[in-house]
């Protein structure tokens, strides 16, 4: 039977695969669900730069558990030559991650559009991400010494020598260094997949992504997003009534200023620009409607967007948009799909009136019917591609 491994990601600190059920996806797509767990947050990403923590424990983690299923999932009845990655946000950076990390490198260098199967060595064939990808600027660390070093003067440690650090924070309590833990600029991650320049992630993104030798260019890709991805930068009030002339400037002029080094103003003048309708008439809504845009289009769908495109060089690659907007939501209809609102649908939460993690609800006959067409897409996407 096909296997789809799902990597769970709510950010990198929190979150747990034993929460999400997926018997509902496994009885009806006739697959095998696998989640796994993986160390979080300090424990999990904390890098001191150089060999003494190099970090992406997480990453390790979650290959020791690919290289598990690899040597055991036939035992379960699992086809070890169909096995299908699938995370959300946080978790399909991950996914992104393990497709271009040479620890999952393709030797042959010959492609899938050459009919040619991807070796028996490989830990996996295909992969799905859900709302997030490997060049959002969330999705590596971007000061990780700088967190570590915060986070070792919060706690009375010395940051002279990266052996004493390390072998200091160990003394301390697990409460202690997550209380301690640094909070990072808004749009970035402290504690977060780096750039360890080693085995795990020995370049850039980008660069990696480019590399013919790799999972990223021979594995299948399926990647898709809600039309409001960047929802949850908003408070209830911004929701309901809009923003201010005034709260938009600087919601704007601080993405600016956190994402880009060099240009600022005029970033912020293109940006301001594009997303403006010139045609209408500006109210405290349609404010709120252009930043909700803009900040999806730059967190998550114009980085996720270049990942497909740069994959549809090389291999199959397949774009879906959710768009609905789940009547047992309580959020309001113009909202039209936010970050997460498909996963209940893949997981099949409205057949059984809900699972875990998701809400138990009364779903209509038309969300049963959805979330059917839904999981035989993903379960299809497993099976053949």
């Amino acid at each position: 039977m096909p296997v789809m491994v799902f990597i769970h990601g709510e950010s990198y600190d929190t979150g747990s695969g034993n929460v999400y059920d997926g018997s509902v996806l496994a009885s009806f797509g006739k697959v095998i669900v696998v989640t796994v767990n993986y160390r979080l947050g300090v424990l999990g990403f904390l890098s001191t730069g150089d060999s003494t923590a190099s970090g992406n424990y997480a990453t390790l983690d979650q290959i020791a558990a690919l290289h598990w299923l690899k040597e055991n999932i036939e035992s379960f009845n699992g086809d070890k030559q169909r096995v299908t990655l699938f995370g959300h946000g946080h978790g399909a950076a991950l996914v992104n991650l393990l497709l271009v990390s040479p620890v999952t490198r393709v030797v042959s260098t010959q492609s899938r559009r050459e009919n040619t199967e991807l070796e028996d060595g490989t830990l996996f064939q295909r992969a799905i991400l859900q709302s997030g990808s490997a060049l959002s600027s969330w999705s590596v660390a971007n000061d990780p010494v700088g967190c570590t070093h915060q986070l070792a003067l919060s706690v009375n440690c010395s940051v002279e020598d990266t052996t004493e650090l390390i072998k200091c924070l160990r003394n301390k309590t697990f409460a202690d260094l997550v209380k301690n833990a640094p909070k990072p600029p808004k749009y970035f991650s402290c504690f977060a997949p780096v750039i360890d320049g080693r085995n795990i992630i020995p370049k850039s993104v980008e660069e990696l992504i480019k590399k013919p030798i790799s999972m990223f260019a021979n594995a299948d890709l399926m990647f898709g997003i809600t039309k409001n991805e960047a929802y949850a930068y908003f408070d209830q009030e911004d929701v309901e009534n809009g923003i201010s002339e005034e709260k938009r400037e600087k919601m704007l002029r601080t993405y600016v200023h956190n994402r880009f080094q060099f240009h600022r103003q005029k970033v912020y003048e293109i940006l301001d620009h594009h997303y403006t309708e010139w045609n209408k008439k500006t109210n405290a809504k349609n404010r709120r409607d252009n930043l909700l845009e803009l900040l999806s289009d730059g967190q998550f769908i114009a980085p996720l967007l270049r990942v497909g495109q740069l994959h549809a060089k090389t291999g199959n690659t397949y774009f879906y948009s959710f768009t609905y907007t789940p009547q047992s939501d309580e959020l309001p209809r113009w909202s039209g799909g936010i970050h997460g609102d498909e996963l209940p649908y893949i997981f099949g939460a409205p057949l059984v009136d809900g699972i875990q993690p998701f809400s138990t609800s009364s779903y209509s006959k038309s969300e049963r019917m959805l979330s059917e067409a839904v999981m035989r897409y993903w379960t299809n996407f497993a099976k053949s591609g």
